[in-house]
Parts: C-alpha cells; structure tokens; sequence
C-alpha cells in the first residue's frame, strides 16, 4: 500500500507524539497557546494584573475595588523548520522496519533538536540579577576542593529563584552531560541517575528542582556552559504542524512527504529563570 493512502492525520499525530517526547526546553515552558497556534501566525497571551490585599478591619468596610487589569503579548510563531524525505519501494520490499514509525521518530527528534536549541537561547533575556557566575568571570563546577560541587550550584541557583519569589510548583534545572555525571557521583543527589527519552532524570530532586539532561544547553566559546533553572511559566511556547503531505516523486519509485513545522518562544517573566554560567573542571 501506498504511503499516500495514509491520511495526513496518522502522518501529523505520529509526528506530534514523538516531537513532545523529544523535546526537552520546549517541554518546560507555557504551552497553554498551543491550540490557537494551529490556525495563526500570532498568539496574543494576555497577562493579568496582580491583585491587591489587605488587612480587613471590622466596622471599617472594604476598600473600593481594585481594576483587574491586562496587558496583550504577541508570541510569534516566526521560527520552521520544513522536511522533504522519501523512502523508496524498493526499500520497503527488503525491509522489515516499521518505515513510517522509523521516520516520524527521527524527524521529531531532529526538529526537537532545533526547538529546544532555540527556547535554550532566550536565557540572554534573563534579569541580570539571576545570573550566578558570568561569561567574564564564570565559575567552575568539579570536584576539585577549590572547586564549585555541582550539587550545590544547582542549590544556589534554586536560592536566586527562591529570592525572586518564583512559585516552587513546575521548577526545573536542565544540565549538560558532564554535569550530570558530577551529580551522579554526590551521594546527595544519587549513585545511579536513569535518564528517560524526555530528558528527565530520575532521582532526587535538588532544591524542589527536577533535574533534566539536555546536550542543547548553551555554551559559548565551547566551555563557558549556561545551566537553567526556572518555572515551566517563565517562556511562552507554541508550535503547529502547518503543512503535511504524502505524494509520489515524478523521477522515483518512491513514496515521499513533506511539511513545515512553525514555531515561537518568548521570554515573559525575567525573574522567572536563574542562569549558571560555568565551565567544567575536575571531573575524576
């Protein structure tokens, strides 16, 4: 049977499954726009106004009402990426791998792969305040005694959300490998981290933080490494499967499809995230 007899629904939710399984930074943001990102180019996310307290004093009365009021954000979804792949007849009549659940799998990871590197990016925005180590003078994390236990930069980085009034609900911290590894040898932490397909590392969290291992974590200059830590309501995000379509090559004996995948992220609340600036030192 021919690929273009699968309905492009089977194409969109095999690919929609195996994108949020892969995607990590994209995954620990604000996806409540989702939805209207499927018929739109811009999101308009409203934010509300804080509401005023006070004490109540009998005999007194109430206050006048407060104006709740609300300002509009416009999330952009000015980021694709597209994809144009085949799989020859010929190959599907020698091989025994499931062909459409093979490619979906590893067309999501690779547009997980470009979405997560940039929503990890607009870590530049954060408040400048949030910042522990900087690009000048970044800190080292290691197990040398003058050096930073990873373990407990990731406890003062959950200290500067703390100071920042962050809600502790949704809190996270994404780490690359090597720091992992250094967490994985701190008996505070754990002796044997598992790491799911998301991400997630399964062990004790750090400061009310679930630990996430990602290989897009920012790095400049190839060693000054920004490990974030934040609320899952920090970024904005929303993606949509704009374009999909199963079709038969001219010049092939082949069944092809194509698509454009869009996207945006926006930094709403630069309070929200704490950024590590630091470079890996001893390690053994």
């Amino acid at each position: 049977m021919a690929y273009t007899s699968l309905a492009r629904s089977v194409w969109s939710a095999r690919l929609n499954y195996n994108l949020m399984n892969s995607l990590v930074y994209g995954k620990l943001t604000n996806s409540d726009y989702e939805g209207d990102a499927a018929n739109a180019s811009v999101v308009k996310i409203n934010n509300i106004s804080a509401i005023t307290v006070e004490p109540y004093v009998h005999g007194t009365g109430l206050s006048d009402p407060s104006n709740v009021d609300t300002t509009s954000i416009d999330l952009t979804l000015d980021q694709n990426q597209s994809f144009n792949f085949m799989v020859g007849d010929i190959t599907k009549a020698t091989t025994n791998i499931n062909t459409v659940d093979g490619a979906m799998e590893n067309l999501a990871y690779a547009i997980a792969n470009a979405i997560d590197s940039y929503v990890a990016g607009l870590y530049t925005g954060v408040d400048s305040g949030n910042f522990l180590g900087t690009d000048i003078a970044p800190e080292t994390i290691g197990i040398g005694a003058e050096e930073y236990k990873a373990y407990d930069f990731i406890v003062d980085l959950g200290t500067i959300l703390n100071k920042a009034n962050v809600p502790s609900a949704g809190r996270f911290v994404i780490v690359p490998p090597d720091v992992l590894g250094l967490l994985a040898k701190d008996a505070r932490f754990t002796s044997s981290p598992e790491v799911r397909a998301n991400g997630i590392v399964e062990g004790q969290l750090i400061s009310g933080m679930q630990v996430h291992m990602s290989n897009n974590c920012p790095n400049t200059d190839g060693y000054l490494n920004k490990i974030i830590a934040g609320s899952s309501k920090a970024i904005a995000f929303a993606t949509a499967l704009k374009e999909m379509e199963s079709y038969r090559p001219d010049k092939y004996f082949a069944d092809a499809v194509r698509g454009l995948q869009v996207y945006g992220a926006k930094l709403l609340n630069t309070k929200a995230l704490a950024v590590g600036v630091a470079n890996i030192g001893t390690t053994r």
